[in-house]
């Protein structure tokens, strides 16, 4: 089986949870004795066809419409959240 100690690592860096009730996170669980990684080359986009494959952008993409729109960050930091009644 794949090192018990790593899943619930990843599974908090990547979700910010361990919860084995969160859906991708059981789905990692029950994924075998495998994980994989490594460079990825996609050959083509998926495309869900649930409506929402037009919100779906690359990383390029996203840097390139944050440009667009001149977002200098794309988190808000903690601090600011004090300020909001």
């Amino acid at each position: 089986m794949a090192d018990a100690y790593l899943i619930p690592v990843r599974c908090a860096r990547q979700f910010g949870t361990t919860n084995k009730n969160h859906p991708y996170i059981k789905m990692i669980w029950e994924s075998g004795d495998w994980l994989c990684g490594g460079d990825l080359e996609v050959l083509e986009r998926i495309r869900w066809g649930d409506g929402l494959d037009s919100y779906r952008y690359t990383p390029n993409e996203l840097r390139e419409k944050f440009r667009e729109l001149n977002v200098r960050e794309t988190a808000m930091p903690a601090s600011s959240l004090l300020s909001v009644a």
